[in-house]
C-alpha cells in the first residue's frame, strides 16, 4: 500500500486524514483511489475508514478512483456551529467544494481543537514483501532536468486560520524512513512546497 495524505491531529491520539492511496488488500486492483480516515476514541486502532458522512451530490466520494497525474487540492476546516470538521477538495484551490464531514461526536479531543497537522507520503508491506514505490517512483529533487520523470509534490501547504486567513507554517519537522529508498527535496516546505518520493523494492531489513 502506498499514499498521500494530509492528516490533522489532537496529541497523536486521534485524527482525520484525506489523501490518495493504492492498497491492493482494501481495493483488490492497483488503481489510484481517494480516500478518507479517522481516528479517535471509538475506533482506536487502524482501520477507522467508516463513519465520513458524504455530501450528497458530492463530486468525490471515499474510493472514488482518480486519474494518472490528477491534481488535489485539500482543505479541512473546523464548524464553529457544529464541530464537525468539514472536508473540501477540488483540482485547484478556485474550485473547493465540500464533499462531506466527520461529526465531532466521533472524538473527544478533536471535538474541541487540533493540535498538529502531517503530511507527506507512507508506503506500507508485509515482511516478505519489497516495498513498492512512493509517489510516482522517483526520488525527489528541487531542480528536475526537463523529460525526467516528476517526483510526488505537495504545494501551498498553509494554516487556515479562525477567520479564513492563510499563514505560513513556521515550525516543522520532516523525517525520511529508508535514505536509500525515498528521499525529500531540499527545501521541504519551502514557501508552502515540497517534493517527495522513491523507487520501489526495499525490504525491513
Amino acid at each position: 500500500m502506498t499514499n498521500s495524505y494530509i492528516s490533522i491531529q489532537s496529541n497523536a491520539t486521534e485524527e482525520i486524514s484525506a489523501g490518495w492511496v493504492v492498497d491492493p488488500r482494501k481495493y483488490g486492483d492497483s488503481r489510484t483511489r481517494f480516500f478518507t480516515y479517522w481516528r479517535g476514541f471509538k475506533c482506536p486502532n487502524s482501520e477507522c475508514y467508516n463513519e465520513f458522512v458524504p455530501k450528497e451530490g458530492a463530486y468525490l466520494t471515499p474510493g472514488h478512483v482518480l486519474d494518472s497525474g490528477n491534481h488535489l487540492t485539500i482543505k479541512f476546516l473546523k464548524d464553529s456551529n457544529t464541530g464537525d470538521w468539514r472536508l473540501f477538495v477540488g483540482p485547484g484551490a478556485a474550485y473547493l467544494s465540500e464533499i462531506g464531514y466527520y461529526p465531532k461526536t466521533l472524538f473527544s479531543e478533536l471535538a474541541v481543537q487540533a493540535n498538529h497537522a502531517e503530511f507527506g507520503g507512507s508506503v506500507k508491506f508485509l515482511d516478505y514483501m519489497t516495498s513498492p514505490p512512493m509517489g510516482d517512483g522517483v526520488f525527489a529533487e528541487d531542480n528536475i532536468p526537463p523529460g525526467k520523470p516528476t517526483p510526488a509534490m505537495m504545494t501551498d501547504v498553509y494554516y487556515v486560520r479562525p477567520d479564513g486567513q492563510f499563514d505560513s507554517i513556521k515550525t516543522y519537522t520532516y523525517k525520511i524512513g529508508k535514505l536509500n529508498c525515498y528521499s525529500l527535496g531540499k527545501s521541504p516546505n519551502d514557501h508552502g512546497r515540497f517534493a517527495y518520493g522513491g523507487v520501489a523494492g526495499c525490504s525491513r531489513a
